[in-house]
């Protein structure tokens, strides 16, 4: 068979497990009578009422085109195959330089195809129609079905691809569209005028990689036309053997045209957060693999907002997983019992952490330490850490609770937040209490920055939320300070309607993100103050320019900078040397894409929605909820099946070059989603935004969440946690930065939605269950099916179902050939076998089996490798991890059988655990054939 682009295969080795044929690949026959080809004499359309497909041979290959027809009912081609006529690149001056260079780093060296060449088409229940393509050679039988819907515009391709002989060695498997707007080529077309990608992909090598599907989509869009590739994450939950990829590149270097694709693709973390592929990354994968995804094509998209389809879309999975109510485990108000508590006593050894109390001007003063700095004592005022906003959820759990110790409490960190000293209306955002001194800003990244125009605002916006309290104190100096912060943004306002971010000491702009979206959050909050003073026009109309700035200047041309975009885990140069921002040098040339960060969407949401609702101008809600869809695109709306560390639904990513799960900002995020959902009578804002509520505690340390998985092994004491997972583009825990982005957050969005919805929200034609109380667990509990006794764990099932494989292994299970293992050739664990017939010892992880019960007198399994200790399978006690028995190997590859008493242990819930910890010689082991006799 010739090598095919877009399945990239190394040496076959030998294997017995037999395929698992599913539908799509048994119905072969009945499709395809004795698999003989279906001729194409002529273009043939399969239409629905909005899209088809239309399919052509040239050059023994199916070529398909995928239409759409437009508002004036006109057919409109969207993508192509990659090999259709005129696309592929070849000798010649045929396009622009720009799209010519190098192809040696790059995923394709060619124009990609599976190269079909037979076909069938039928017709199903309601209209829809189903096209069959086959690709069969000696090697291998692809089968692709696309179903036509008879109406909308979502197309459907399941794809399963089955070899014929063992278990090949694999580099990629990828399903290629190009993106051709009314036919054209990008020499002639040009480049698209908007695209979305989860991720950045800025180097030739890079790809976008399954760490960011969280909800997966990639789209382009020329005009009102638009292709947007949704992976079938379902799918791809339960058929996983190497990673998968989305990818959109727009000079790819091999056709005329962007490519949007999706498939598996081996990957590793070249950078914070980056993925690049190279062609050694060869896994070996089963005789029969399964791809699924939707494919959006229109002519009859709203210019530069195609990607709004994909956020509607995606909630679809999402809202299947909704009432299931987890991550929440027990009533919002059981979680403020367990973690106020426990912040307030936080430490660290000798290191106190938790609340602290001063006098400042003769008023009790007090906080709770979060942020950069806390553990030397730091408080801040911020977009990450504003212990004002904590402050605004404790005393509301304390009056709720009859809890007057925390109602005390937070009124002190009111007075430690009204105690920054003002410079005409400035003030500092951060305070360092062991040192009782004031700081301008937690992020300074010129030493001449101070004060910070954004901190201040958000500051002021949680100061009028206070307002609300029947019984807030310090009404008045609220109001002041709210009155001269503003004042203060409306005298540095730029022409153009932006904000300056920064201030220096004396007052002066520091010319850094002064035109950018941090403009969004000094608009809400002036929008915020103008309503209670409605007096003063000034500030509306000051609002309302900065709204104008970002219609203008940043939502539709995703310019969503901020000072995370550029100033924290994932440092960027954004400035010329004049000052302005460097566009250009900063953009992802592949995807089109600029970095960006979700804060900004957030405050530009929140700002153009106030600006819609002051002026009754329906072009500032259509702003508002196009950056609003915008952040959802960066919503967890599945628990990723890949990701063993949390549950990781309805949880919100950071930016599209970072790689957090479950960050802090989810509980900000999600009573601006219940509002929206509430003022617009959208139950799917609504849902997102309890989901992302109840997700902003999935990571605390809590009994009922380790046990039932949410967080099953929690990095901090009771009721505490840190304020993400998978940082760092894998799959492991991060670090703490106190109450503020953690439970404190958290716990204040809890609030804020039972005292402006109640336990259960009701819209126009809708009701959606806001505190799910213990339902979650409840239900987990009743549809947990009985434990196996006596498993057999062969590992002839590459998924592994119910084992949780934590590390960097490249195969487990394992069939390496490359010495007789004793194993008679069946799969087996093994640490360091690299996939492709080599090993190495640099590998390390854990393999966790399902719990399990006993009836039978022994246990016995083999075991080999090396026999250090860190390198070892135990049995344990589930419910306290106990070891009971452990075996090792001996410095031989080959295994040999243990056998270990288990006659008492037959009311003891057990489990299997694998263990490698070691990268010198012989750090690895092997392990197989566990049975009970």
């Amino acid at each position: 068979m010739q090598l095919l682009t877009a399945l990239a295969l190394a040496t076959v080795a030998t294997g017995t497990r037999q395929p698992r044929l599913t539908a799509l690949s048994a119905d072969l026959g009945s499709v395809l009578p004795d698999r003989a080809a279906v001729t194409i004499s002529g273009p043939s359309d399969v239409w629905g009422e909005d899209v088809g497909v239309r399919l052509t041979e040239t050059n023994g290959e199916i070529v398909e085109t995928w239409l759409a027809k437009d508002a004036q009912g006109k057919t409109r081609t969207v993508l192509s195959t990659p090999t259709a006529e005129g696309l592929p690149l070849s000798k010649g001056p045929r396009v622009p330089t720009a799209l010519r260079e190098s192809t040696s780093s790059r995923l394709f060296s060619e124009a990609p195809t599976l190269r079909f060449t037979k076909s069938a088409i039928n017709t199903g229940p309601g209209g829809t129609k189903t096209i069959v393509l086959v690709s069969e050679s000696d090697r291998v039988l692809m089968v692709k079905r696309i179903t036509v819907p008879a109406k909308g515009h979502k197309l459907r391709i399941e794809m399963t691809t089955t070899f014929r002989s063992g278990k090949p060695l694999l580099e990629y498997l990828l399903l290629s569209y190009a993106f051709t707007p009314d036919g054209q080529r990008t020499s002639v077309a040009g480049l698209p005028d908007s695209t979305f990608s989860p991720g950045l992909r800025k180097n030739d090598n890079e790809v976008v990689g399954d760490h960011f599907f969280r909800c997966p989509a990639v789209s382009a869009q020329k005009g009102t036309l638009a292709a947007i590739v949704l992976p079938d994450v379902e799918v791809l939950a339960e058929n996983r053997p190497m990673p998968t990829i989305v990818d959109l590149d727009c000079r790819n270097g091999v056709v005329d045209a962007p490519l949007l694709s999706y498939g598996f693709c081996d990957h590793k973390v070249v950078s914070h957060v980056a993925y690049a592929h190279d062609p050694s990354m060869l896994r070996r994968v089963p005789k029969e693999l399964e791809l699924a995804m939707d494919v959006i094509v229109t002519a009859k998209a709203v210019p530069f907002g195609a990607f709004q389809l994909a956020a509607d879309e995606t909630w679809k999975t999402g809202e299947r997983y909704f009432d299931k109510i987890l991550p929440q485990a027990m009533p919002f108000a059981d979680y403020a019992k367990v973690c106020y508590p426990a912040a307030f006593a936080e430490r660290q050894g000798n290191n106190v952490l938790g609340w602290f109390e001063t006098e400042i001007d003769g008023k009790p003063c007090g906080g709770v330490m979060a942020g950069w700095g806390y553990q030397q004592g730091w408080v801040s005022w911020q977009p990450w850490f504003n212990n004002l906003r904590s402050a605004w959820g404790m005393r509301w759990w304390g009056r709720k609770l009859g809890e007057p110790d925390w109602v005390q409490k937070a009124d002190k960190m009111l007075n430690l937040a009204l105690a920054a000293p003002m410079k005409q209306g400035a003030c500092p955002t951060t305070y360092q209490s062991r040192e009782k001194t004031w700081k301008g800003s937690l992020i300074m990244p010129r030493k001449d920055c101070y004060y910070d125009l954004t901190n201040m605002a958000w500051k002021g916006v949680w100061m009028l939320e206070w307002l609300k309290f029947d019984d807030c104190p310090r009404r008045d100096d609220i109001d002041r300070q709210c009155r001269e912060m503003a004042d203060c943004m409306v005298r540095f306002q730029n022409a153009d309607g932006s904000f300056p971010t920064w201030l220096t000491q004396d007052l002066k702009v520091v010319p850094v993100l002064d035109h950018s979206a941090q403009s969004a959050l000094p608009a809400w909050f002036l929008f915020a103050y103008a309503e209670r003073h409605k007096e003063q026009a000034r500030y509306r109309e000051a609002a309302l320019r900065a709204a104008d700035f970002l219609v203008k200047h940043v939502v539709d041309k995703q310019l969503y900078y901020d000072f995370e975009t550029f100033f924290s885990c994932s440092p960027k140069t954004c400035l010329q040397a004049d000052g302005k921002i460097d566009d250009l040098a900063m953009w992802d040339r592949h995807t089109m894409s600029p970095p960006q960060n979700t804060l900004s969407m957030h405050w530009a949401a929140e700002a153009l929605r106030l600006a819609g609702n002051a002026t009754r101008n329906a072009k500032y809600h259509t702003y508002a909820l196009r950056a609003l869809d915008m952040m959802n695109l960066y919503q967890n709306v599945w628990p990723i099946s890949y990701r063993k560390t949390a549950y990781t639904y309805g949880g919100f990513g950071v930016q599209n070059s970072d790689g957090e799960y479950n960050d802090a900002r989810q509980a900000q995020f999600g009573t601006t989603l219940c509002d929206f959902g509430m003022q617009f009578g959208r139950k799917d804002y609504f849902q997102r935004g309890v989901a992302a509520t109840r997700a902003a505690m999935t990571l605390i340390n809590h009994p009922l969440h380790a046990e039932f998985g949410i967080y099953p092994n929690p990095n901090y004491p009771l009721g505490l946690q840190p304020e993400n997972c998978c940082h760092g583009g894998g799959d492991h825990q991060a670090g703490r930065t106190g109450f503020d982005w953690g439970e404190g957050s958290g716990l204040t969005s809890m609030a804020y939605l039972l005292d402006a919805y109640g336990p259960t929200a009701k819209g126009k034609d809708w009701t959606v269950l806001v505190d799910g109380g213990s339902r979650g667990i409840e239900m987990l509990k009743a549809s947990t099916p009985p434990l196996p006794v006596d498993p057999v764990f062969d590992f002839a099932d590459w998924r592994m179902k119910g084992w949780t494989v934590v590390g960097d292994f490249a195969e487990v299970p394992t069939s390496s050939t490359r010495f007789d293992f004793g194993n008679a050739g069946r799969p087996f664990i093994g640490t360091c076998e690299d996939g492709t017939g080599g090993y190495d010892d640099a590998y390390t992880g854990s393999l966790l089996s399902p719990n399990f019960k006993v009836s039978k007198p022994k246990m016995s399994l083999l075991v080999g490798g090396g026999k250090g200790n860190g390198v070892f399978v135990e049995l344990i006690d589930a419910s306290t991890g106990k070891r009971i028995y452990v075996e090792r190997g001996r410095d031989a590859e080959k295994m040999d059988r243990r056998t270990w008493d288990v006659s008492r242990l037959k009311d003891t819930v057990l489990q299997l655990r694998i263990v490698d910890d070691e990268r010198g010689g012989w750090g690895h082991i092997n392990v197989g054939d566990v049975r009970f006799e």
